[in-house]
């Protein structure tokens, strides 16, 4: 009886977290670049399926200036760490944050006032 009650429990936790986590993005900006460009980032649908935010990234790779924005999983442990890296590190900044077209700002204290 004692781990069907710790089972139960476990599963029950585990349900509260993930809906007191879910970001439910729908929308993010979707951008690569390897050097500066013109071009401007574009309207990107998340799949329906899943938790999803938004990520901006953008740094120094050697000599190559990159920034990349997307959909990315909630529950992707390696997209997180690896944005820790990147701000850790000194090599650029990095940020997810849980509503729609929230990833067009270089930083996350930028605001946009008005979107192209």
């Amino acid at each position: 009886m004692k781990i069907y009650n710790s089972v139960f429990l476990v599963a029950l936790l585990a349900l509260l977290h993930s809906q007191s986590t879910k970001a439910g993005v729908t929308k993010c900006y979707e951008y690569v670049s390897v050097h500066r460009s013109n071009e401007s980032p574009v309207i990107q649908n998340c799949p329906s399926f899943g938790d999803f935010r938004c990520l901006s990234a953008n740094g120094m790779l050697g000599n190559l200036q990159f920034e990349v924005k997307a959909c990315v999983s909630s529950m992707d442990v390696i997209i997180d760490t690896t944005c820790t890296q990147v701000n850790t590190s000194g090599v650029g900044e990095c940020y997810m944050c849980d509503s729609d077209l929230c990833n067009l700002a270089p930083e996350p204290n930028n605001t946009v006032a008005e979107i192209n």
